[in-house]
């Protein structure tokens, strides 16, 4: 590739960067180094560079590169916000005047030729100068003098023809231009120019908002009432400044692309971009065209899907007040406008754990709490998997104390939502801590779980039984009679040690005959006598009475001494902090016999002495009561049992 033309294409990339950054910014600098290079070159070369804008060309010590048109219209549109269209740069030009020369370039936006020059002057650039040249003709603008280097006159075909005229003094080029007649600007023409200066930005009336939202009037009408600079000749955050204060949006920028912009915006300037897009938003979205509101949240979600992960909390401020829009205005907001809302949602969610964002996560989940309409349009099968992914962050155990407790806040915040996720990571988890911790969560949500838990009863799996029963014994939460009964007689003794312990927390009296039909059926002592224990306190007489007709069954069957005596435990309580009229019953152990039962009668008598030492160490009362009425009593058995004691 010719040197001029590998100058022009990378001069072509250093004007984009240019444009975006600031000069001293890493990316300005890069390319200016890589232009600086090839200037070094050229001058080596031909003692000079030129470069020239001329119409449609660009040229280059007066040859033409072939550039494509849509990057000639790039540099088009650098050099018609500046008052020069061309430069040169002379030989023995150092590397800091070049610097300073380009970087006036860039200061030079919608400046004068006179600021320019008295710039350059005060800058002390010497050798570089600016081409003041417009059109087909080579003139000054507010300046006496062109610029020093070289005459540029133009062929009946229009291309300029570079007219070198240097001197050498001691080493160093002195040049003077030999330049056309450039015709006088009147003060009339330059007051003209002044009054004509273009604007980026204005606050449109009332008027022009309503004639835009009826489609009556477009962006050129405008750009012409309030003198704005054409839109295809903003720079993109120009063009993000005058979205900004429109309060109503022109037919042709309906489909206004928001990725686009961000992506030609300086990395420096995207915090004012962000705020830009911020009030634009906010002040259109409530446009009742729906064509309008559909194309400004399409254009939100690319942008957010875009966006890098640590650069998503730029736009949370505009996601929460389309949250609180679309709750304000549910009945009139389309299903298309919510399901993308939707989408934009998880999609801030996903960046948000990734980047390990926790208290943003919670502040959202916060939203969605309070914002009964906007909860409803979350689909729940995305929430499910959502909250099994921060159940897994817990789970893996590599985030802080504090973070985890963020997180299970945010979990449980969710309510209902979350509880599906919790029961399911339950149901598969093997570690014993890590189950605690989800039945502990769940446990937290309350009530809002029952309607699960009571699908986990009739679950084939017995895990999934004995975690819904114990999850229900800790929130205390009385299931139906005809629920509970099948698993009086379930296969697996661990789900019915879960149901024994369910059926004490709750403490009914419904549960209270759950218990006694457990006693009378199960086979596992082990359970029988966690059945037993604790049950006077909610049981009633019928109950109790029919436990005393099992008791005396089996008091005298050595296989049940240690349920019988279980059996006296609960009997001693009942009498004394329940029913005082049991206590007959009570004292009738005693004057069983060994006529009582075939076995032998030692396992009456030990029971008899369990009795009387229960009695002394916890109801001295009724130990005391039982005492007197023995010393009088002439009954065998309870004279036998007096002398033991």
């Amino acid at each position: 590739m010719d040197l001029r033309d590998r100058f022009t294409k990378v001069f072509l990339i250093a004007l984009q960067k240019f444009q975006l950054y600031k000069f001293d910014h890493p990316e300005s600098q890069k390319y200016f180094e890589k232009v600086y290079a090839l200037i070094n070159k050229i001058l080596s070369m031909d003692e000079e560079l030129i470069l020239l804008l001329t119409g449609e060309h660009v040229y280059v010590n007066d040859k033409r590169t072939h550039l494509p048109s849509n990057k000639v219209n790039l540099m088009k549109k650098f050099f018609a916000e500046r008052p020069f269209s061309g430069f040169q740069i002379l030989q023995g030009s150092k590397k800091d005047e070049i610097s300073l020369f380009f970087k006036i370039m860039i200061d030079a936006r919608k400046k004068s030729a006179s600021w320019v020059n008295k710039t350059k002057l005060s800058y002390e650039v010497k050798n570089a100068n600016y081409i003041y040249h417009m059109g087909a003709k080579n003139f000054a603008i507010g300046s006496e003098s062109v610029a020093s280097g070289s005459q540029i006159t133009f062929s009946s075909n229009g291309s300029p023809q570079i007219i070198k005229n240097s001197t050498k003094t001691e080493g160093k080029s002195t040049d003077t231009v030999q330049s056309e007649t450039i015709p006088s600007t009147n003060n009339s023409e330059k007051k003209s120019m002044e009054n004509s200066v273009l604007n980026v930005v204005a606050e449109l009336d009332q008027y022009d908002l309503n004639k835009i939202k009826e489609n009556e009037i477009g962006i050129h009408e405008i750009e012409e009432k309030y003198n704005l600079i054409p839109w295809d000749e903003l720079n993109y955050l120009e063009k993000s400044q005058r979205i900004a204060k429109f309060k109503a949006l022109p037919k042709e920028l309906i489909g206004l692309n928001f990725l686009e912009m961000f992506e030609n915006i300086a990395y420096e300037m995207i915090n004012e971009y962000f705020k830009n897009i911020d009030e634009f938003i906010r002040k259109n979205i409530v446009d009742r065209r729906i064509k309008v509101r559909l194309s400004i949240i399409r254009n939100f979600m690319k942008l957010v899907d875009y966006l890098k992960k640590e650069l998503i909390v730029k736009i949370l401020g505009t996601y929460r007040f389309l949250i609180d829009f679309t709750n304000q205005n549910f009945k009139f907001v389309s299903e298309d406008f919510k399901n993308i809302l939707e989408n934009i949602t998880f999609i801030i969610l996903k960046k948000l754990l990734k980047n390990g964002n926790f208290e943003n996560i919670q502040n959202i989940f916060n939203k969605i709490r309070v914002n009964d309409n906007f909860r409803s349009v979350l689909s729940k099968s995305r929430m499910f998997d959502y909250i099994h992914e921060l159940l897994l962050v817990i789970k893996k155990g590599t985030v802080s104390f504090e973070e985890k407790e963020i997180l299970e806040d945010s979990i449980l915040m969710m309510g209902e939502v979350s509880a599906k996720p919790l029961l399911q990571m339950l149901m598969e988890e093997e570690d014993k801590n890590m189950r605690r911790k989800l039945i502990s969560l769940i446990v937290d949500i309350g009530e809002e779980v029952v309607p699960y838990l009571k699908r986990l009863l009739i679950d084939d799996r017995w895990f999934v039984v004995r975690n819904g029963l114990s999850i229900l014994a800790e929130l205390e939460v009385e299931i139906n009679y005809s629920q509970l009964k099948p698993l009086v007689s379930h296969k697996d003794f661990r789900v019915r040690r879960e149901l024994i312990k369910y059926l004490h927390n709750v403490g009914t009296l419904d549960s209270a005959e759950i218990l006694k039909e457990v006693i009378f059926k199960e086979n596992e002592p082990e359970l029988q006598q966690l059945a037993i224990n604790g049950l006077s306190k909610f049981a009633n007489i019928e109950i109790m009475n029919e436990l005393w007709n099992y008791f005396k069954e089996i008091a005298n069957d050595g296989d049940y001494f240690s349920l019988s005596k279980l059996f006296i435990d609960e009997f001693i309580k009942y009498t004394k902090n329940e029913n005082p009229k049991f206590l007959s019953k009570l004292y009738s152990i005693l004057e069983f016999s060994t006529s009582f039962s075939l076995l032998s009668k030692d396992q009456v008598t030990k029971l008899k002495l369990y009795l009387i030492n229960s009695l002394k160490k916890d109801a001295e009362e009724i130990y005391d009561a039982f005492y007197r009425k023995m010393k009088k009593s002439n009954n065998k058995e309870v004279e036998k049992i007096s002398k033991k004691i």
